[in-house]
């Protein structure tokens, strides 16, 4: 009776608004309404959004917004005044969800960190840990504090642009900015393509990459974050990882700083399955070789854990050094394997791993 106004949500899915101290509750009334309403799915993942611009795709679309439009509403309706405000300028329930996490910190350990690696994985789709940072208008601060040069020209309005996915006003600001392709413009040090490529803006992020330099790619964000990387976390969309890598394959062995994440482990940990097949297909094995670090070791957890078998069956061929490596917690990976009978059809796939193990 005594709450504030302002922090109140009068509506049938919570009590309360969003904070730090009721995350959990607020969390789980929502993903239950979600679910509820059939719209979780583009959440978590299920349904990823399709690409905008394909007349194959148009169908999908069309239910991908309805389902995406009434998840965001919920939870804009729901959040609260203040943690509104680090949610006004997505279009995406996904990405809402995952500011969310992230900024009240709940359930947000970096994926594929150690302290993940000897637990079972969670239900929800791990997000890179960026509870210390919050979204501002990017043209409250100076970008050259982030790379270290002189702008003098106001990066809100290409912000502003790829959150509206408005390649049109984009492209008019960098005819006449250039160099704003290599500039960090969010207090998270993300660049234009960092943006689209966490929103999952397809084409945006294709002309983008159509005009930047090789080197531009490789920029990181404060977590250490390539464009790949975070459309590997987040948006998770083959055309995505396409057009990066055929610009700078260099970009496949960047680890986050965070959690030291290759973009492959982000992929299939997100539940990313096509582009993190298309990823480890062109991932070179090197960085994923025990002697290198535990990459491999993390990328084989991932796939042993969320059942894409292939990849891990393949990368124990390439490398059978993994086959008893450990993490750093001391656990091997490949001892998920005894307890997998029910990831399997039938018995036989599982009779095929063991008898190739045993040979080994």
């Amino acid at each position: 009776m005594g709450e504030n106004k302002y922090t109140v949500v009068y509506n049938k899915i919570v009590a309360k608004s969003l904070t730090k101290k009721n995350c959990k509750y607020w969390f789980e009334c929502v993903k239950n309404y979600l679910i509820a309403r059939d719209v979780w799915d583009v959440i978590d993942g299920t349904i990823p959004k399709p690409p905008e611009d394909d007349e194959n795709c148009k169908e999908d679309f069309v239910s991908w917004r309805k389902k995406n439009a009434s998840a965001l509403h919920v939870i804009l309706i729901s959040c609260g005044t203040r943690a509104f405000v680090h949610i006004s300028q997505v279009s995406e329930a996904k990405v809402a969800w995952n500011i969310l996490n992230r900024t009240y910190s709940y359930n947000s350990s970096p994926l594929g960190s150690e302290s993940e690696l000897e637990t079972e994985p969670v239900s929800e789709p791990p997000v890179l840990d960026r509870s210390s940072s919050s979204l501002v208008d990017p043209s409250s601060f100076n970008p050259s504090t982030m790379r270290g040069e002189e702008v003098n020209y106001d990066v809100g309005v290409l912000y502003k642009a790829i959150c509206e996915n408005n390649w049109i006003s984009a492209k008019a600001f960098l005819e006449e900015h250039p160099s704003a392709l290599g500039v960090k413009i969010t207090c998270l040090g993300q660049t234009a393509l960092h943006v689209a490529a966490s929103l999952g803006h397809v084409r945006m992020a294709e002309k983008l990459v159509g005009l930047m330099a090789p080197q531009y790619l490789e920029i990181v964000d404060v977590d250490g974050c390539t464009p790949l990387a975070t459309a590997a976390a987040y948006s998770g969309h083959l055309r995505l990882a396409q057009c990066m890598v055929n610009k700078n394959r260099n970009i496949l062995a960047i680890p986050t700083s965070k959690g030291n994440i290759l973009p492959v482990t982000l992929a299939i940990s997100n539940g990313h399955r096509e582009m993190g097949r298309y990823l480890y297909s062109h991932t070179p094995l090197e960085p994923l070789e025990p002697k290198n670090g535990i990459q491999g070791v993390k990328l084989l957890y991932w796939c042993l854990t969320l059942g894409e078998l292939g990849i891990a069956l393949n990368l124990l061929q390439k490398c059978q050094e993994l086959l008893l490596a450990k993490d750093n917690n001391g656990t091997i990976p490949t001892m998920k394997i005894a307890g997998m009978t029910p990831a399997f059809s039938d018995g036989s796939e599982l009779v095929l791993w063991k008898r190739w193990i045993y040979k080994c």
